[in-house]
């Protein structure tokens, strides 16, 4: 079951990747550790995409895991990247991306 959490005029949902439906648009969508988990990790960043309002963005942020750099080469066509940080901690590394799907990009 999705919740909603507003703070100011931002507000969070959190879902089931598979089964979210929402009613509205989003300026902005964060795939948080979530790609890598799927079978279909390119399937999902393009009904993802479909929630964004014009313009929008996707975060995608993922652990880096032999998991991870498989998902994002089967995504990495979608999306323009317009960001891309790499974060190190003492023995992790995370990689959060800033994109626009290729659809928007090309408009």
């Amino acid at each position: 079951k999705a919740q909603a959490t507003a703070v100011s005029e931002t507000t969070f949902e959190v879902a089931d990747a598979v089964t979210f439906d929402p009613v509205e648009r989003f300026d902005m969508i964060v795939l948080n550790e979530v790609l890598y988990y799927m079978d279909r990790p390119e399937e999902v960043l393009d009904r993802y995409a479909g929630f964004l309002t014009p313009g929008g963005f996707l975060v995608v942020s993922m652990y880096r895991v032999p998991e991870s750099l498989h998902a994002w080469r089967r995504c990495a066509s979608r999306v323009e990247v317009l960001e891309n940080v790499w974060i190190k901690g003492t023995k992790a590394e995370w990689n959060v991306r800033l994109c626009r799907p290729q659809s928007l990009s090309r408009s």
